[in-house]
């Protein structure tokens, strides 16, 4: 697998050191190929900022095999436990090792990745690299003038560079083969100094658009309030207007009814007409006509007549009250 990081710090990748039954099958469901070891190529987006140092650390060590289960405590009819993936040092589980094989530039991006812009960008570069540790590094000879070309990587130990196979004689490059590599530096330098003035320039655009927009929504929220209080103001003028009209209208009501030979407001006529004790009344031919209708009645007993209620209620059918 190809991992890529973006803004992570302090990361460390190792390379897969476990074997255990049907490995093999689940790498191959996974659409991974095992002897792809492609642990150590991780791209970083963030190379170049100014952290002082790589954002992640290779763990070349080859370490022990982790097995399960254990062979001391084997599963039964769970198989044996394999591992196609090499170590670091291209030791295998099973033992023996396993030699690189050579690199296309021009393979399609692995299966195991998502296509995303991050992702292919990472494999381009890996590409590149790919590319430049395939190209043979030419070491100049001062007796002879001639130079040899050996594999990308050397293990140099401090003495001699150790040549594997036969050395292959070339012509000795000129010094000015090497501008190529300065102006890209330089390119790469210039490329990082605009993306840098880009991200100052956005930040203060965003940083001022954000203030335009604090101020329209202040002025839409100081708008807004405004117009409600303004509302609020007109609904108590008319409430209070309608309270005034509805009392000058029930006044005048009150006081259009108070005519005829009826004594005291409205709310006494009714009070006077459903009193219905005896007692109360204020002539003596009201209490005889009330005790001639009452049925029942003794002496000092409640009155049983509904002549006042009758004479109230056909009032009321006959002459309704004005309503303000």
């Amino acid at each position: 697998m190809m991992p890529s990081i973006e803004t992570s710090v302090r990361l460390a990748f190792s390379c897969w050191r476990g074997a255990y039954p049907g490995l093999a099958e689940h790498f191959r469901r996974a659409r991974l190929d095992p002897t792809a070891n492609t642990w150590d190529k991780v791209y970083d987006f963030n190379s170049k900022d100014d952290l002082g140092g790589p954002h992640f650390s290779l763990d070349e060590s080859v370490r022990p095999w982790w097995v399960a289960p254990p062979p001391e405590a084997p599963l039964e009819g769970g198989g044996v436990p394999e591992c196609p993936v090499p170590a670091a040092d291209g030791s295998l589980f099973g033992g023996g090792r396993l030699e690189a094989p050579p690199k296309s530039p021009g393979s399609q991006l692995p299966d195991s990745l998502p296509p995303s812009p991050g992702r292919a960008a990472a494999h381009d570069e890996e590409v590149e690299l790919s590319e430049e540790e395939g190209e043979g590094v030419v070491l100049e000879d001062e007796d002879e003038g001639e130079a040899v070309a050996t594999s990308g990587r050397i293990v140099n130990g401090g003495g001699e560079a150790e040549l594997p196979g036969s050395p292959t004689t070339l012509l000795q490059m000129p010094p000015a083969a090497g501008a190529p590599a300065t102006a890209a530096t330089a390119a790469a330098g210039a490329d990082a100094d605009a993306r840098a003035a880009w991200r100052v320039v956005n930040a203060t655009q965003l940083a001022a658009v954000a203030r335009e927009e604090g101020a329209a929504r202040a002025a839409l929220r100081d708008e807004a309030a405004r117009r409600l209080k303004a509302l609020q103001q007109t609904r108590a003028a008319l409430l209070k207007q309608r309270y005034a009209t509805n009392r000058e209208r029930e006044a005048a009501a009150i006081g259009g009814s108070g005519g005829g030979s009826d004594s005291g407001g409205r709310w006494e006529r009714v009070l006077a007409l459903v009193d219905l004790s005896a007692a109360a009344a204020n002539s003596s031919g009201g209490a005889a006509r009330a005790a001639g209708r009452s049925v029942g009645g003794g002496a000092g007993g409640p009155s049983k007549d509904v002549a006042r209620l009758r004479q109230l209620m056909i009032s009321l059918k006959s002459r309704p009250g004005k309503t303000a």
